[in-house]
């Protein structure tokens, strides 16, 4: 089973000294280590958000199960993976018992399509059509699968082609589910196995 959280107004999250108090040693010496102030506001926020989902969700769970592991993936203890993305205002988190597990979220603004081709491959492009959807389906996709390997934009864009749900990339499958949420922003979600998901909005 994989759970998808996602908090629509994460500006409005104002976080207090008492929170970082309780933040674990490891969590503190980690945001500690990020040099850009948004960078880190960022950070304190998903562990915030997390903290938040563990309470209702996983009660037998806390941050201080959380850590990460040689190439900086998040997991909790028992094995549960762990994927975030944020976009705007939107923030979005994924937890699930695959071993690999990537979320991405854009708000859907207007954008010089022009300025990507170089990331599709040609018959990706002829999909998208210019179509503003068509182009986040399959960024949002792109990058769920590069979060979901832990390798962020090293991941060649321009060779994997995301026309269908379900991909081999390598020696592994991978299987996807885009949502598009009030016309507003869209969720992609890649896994190792194909499970149910579960996308609920958070409310605080």
């Amino acid at each position: 089973m994989t759970d998808v959280y996602y908090l629509k107004d994460v500006n409005s999250i104002k976080l207090s000294t008492a929170f970082d108090a309780l933040l674990p040693l490891h969590l503190k010496k980690k945001i500690e280590n990020i040099h850009h102030p948004k960078t880190a506001l960022e950070k304190r926020k998903s562990l915030f958000l997390l903290n938040q989902i563990l309470k209702i969700n996983y009660p037998d769970l806390n941050l201080v199960d959380l850590y990460y592991n040689e190439i900086g993936k998040p997991f909790l203890t028992g094995n549960l993976s762990i994927s975030n993305s944020y976009s705007d205002n939107i923030h979005v988190t994924a937890l699930s018992n695959n071993e690999f597990i990537g979320v991405d979220t854009e708000k859907i603004l207007p954008v010089n399509l022009d300025e990507y081709q170089f990331y599709f491959t040609k018959k990706e492009w002829r999909w998208m059509n210019y179509e503003l959807i068509r182009f986040y389906t399959l960024w949002t996709k792109k990058e769920a699968l590069a979060k979901a390997l832990g390798i962020g934009m090293d991941l060649a864009f321009e060779k994997i082609e995301l026309l269908e749900d379900e991909i081999l990339c390598g020696e592994k499958k991978f299987y996807f589910v885009v949502k598009i949420i009030d016309d507003d922003f869209i969720i992609a979600v890649a896994r190792n196995v194909k499970d149910d998901i579960c996308i609920k909005e958070m409310i605080l």
